[in-house]
């Protein structure tokens, strides 16, 4: 008999609820670039949306929850989701593109020809993110806007999300 893991969909949960919450505070705190909280909670922040990733990059490969595919995807969804709207399907195609070719001009996560980082991020970046993404992210921004200082929104929730990228 097969022993059925409810780890991964644990962790998964415990990390979509401590960056909704850590993101929640952050918003709605009085900006302080003199103290050190600042810089700890994007710093944590950071981390979460590092978390959010691996956590939809483990529903791509089907451990979150093995037992069940759907809440499996389901888990990935969401968390890719709210790392930036990223689009899960894309990102189940293109990961396992990836796998399949490896370092070839068909793997989505590989540039010939520049060993440039900027150029190579450029080139990754240009597989995964769309303009529907962008216009979600920039809508979002200006819904929140009206509720939410700015700033707050660029220093806790844009910067984060942004450095994660490079974890």
């Amino acid at each position: 008999m097969v022993k059925k893991s409810f780890s991964g969909l644990w962790i998964g949960i415990v990390i979509i609820g401590l960056w909704f919450a850590l993101l929640s505070y952050s918003l709605n705190i009085e900006l302080k670039y003199s103290s050190p909280w600042t810089y700890a909670l994007i710093f944590l922040q950071m981390h979460l949306y590092t978390g959010l990733f691996i956590t939809s990059h483990d529903a791509m490969h089907g451990t979150v929850l093995p037992s069940n595919q759907n809440i499996n995807h389901f888990v990935g969804r969401i968390c890719a989701v709210l790392f930036m709207f990223n689009n899960y399907n894309k990102m189940l195609r293109k990961h396992h593109e990836h796998h399949k070719f490896v370092g070839t001009d068909k793997d989505p996560d590989f540039h010939k020809g520049n060993e440039n980082f900027f150029v190579w991020f450029y080139h990754f970046a240009k597989e995964y993110v769309s303009i529907w993404q962008i216009l979600l992210a920039a809508g979002t921004f200006n819904l929140l806007k009206l509720i939410i200082p700015g700033e707050n929104l660029v220093i806790f929730w844009i910067i984060p999300s942004f450095m994660s990228m490079f974890q």
